[in-house]
């Protein structure tokens, strides 16, 4: 009685995932209504607000320079704009963010450097642009434009300390969000149905090779050279 080369064939697969497919589908589609639900239901209500800041250089000369910016000024200024993320990331700059909004915008709710840091971040508007956003979402719309329009006044006033040749400019000023974002409901239902799909199918495609009772006469076939001789019915019982 040889065993023969257990390899996954197609007709295999069929034979494995077919009679559990409704199964498969089963928890996918309660995994897609968990995820949905939870990001309808459960989870909070948030804000973005975003101001719009322009980097360009200074022009020490009284000629205008009607070339512009070279692609490696553009490549440098692109790369000041990406460590302002870095200076955000920081807890020296969210306690500069917390002191402000203490002083200048009369914010009694209390903040802690950890939760201030996350709801900053700094995006750059577009590939060959010296323009950036910074964009920061809370689940208070008024908060989320206070600390844009500090966090925007902050960065600036670094920059300026650091003596490059280069100044910022406010293009759009941090307006506030008048409703709230998008909770991606319909995304997350997707990834929750995808993601139980496959973690399903995976269950059953184990469960099935670590069953190794014969239970049907084409495992027999598929996995021992022997000859069948014959099959004898299951007959159902009257009682």
């Amino acid at each position: 009685m040889k065993k023969q080369n257990d390899e996954i064939t197609i007709k295999g697969l069929i034979n494995i995932f077919l009679p559990k497919l409704w199964l498969i589908i089963l928890v996918a589609v309660l995994f897609g209504a968990a995820f949905g639900g939870y990001s309808a239901f459960m989870k909070k209500d948030t804000y973005t607000s975003s101001g719009k800041y322009m980097m360009s250089k200074i022009n020490y000369t009284e000629v205008y320079d009607k070339t512009g910016l070279t692609s490696s000024e553009v490549d440098a200024m692109q790369l000041m704009i990406a460590n302002m993320q870095e200076i955000v990331d920081t807890n020296r700059f969210a306690n500069k963010v917390i002191d402000s909004l203490k002083n200048d915008y009369s914010i009694t709710r209390e903040f802690t450097p950890s939760q201030i840091r996350p709801m900053m971040k700094v995006v750059l508007s577009g590939e060959n642009t010296t323009c950036y956003y910074i964009r920061v979402t809370s689940d208070d719309p008024e908060i989320s434009q206070a600390i844009a329009e500090v966090a925007g006044k902050l960065l600036v006033e670094d920059y300026k300390e650091t003596k490059y040749a280069v100044t910022i400019d406010l293009k759009d000023d941090p307006a506030l969000p008048t409703s709230p974002d998008s909770k991606n409901v319909v995304r997350n239902a997707v990834i929750g149905f995808a993601g139980g799909f496959l973690l399903a199918a995976l269950a059953v495609f184990v469960i099935s090779k670590l069953d190794v009772v014969v239970r049907s006469r084409e495992k027999l076939e598929d996995n021992f050279d022997m000859p069948v001789l014959g099959v004898i019915p299951r007959l159902e019982s009257d009682v």
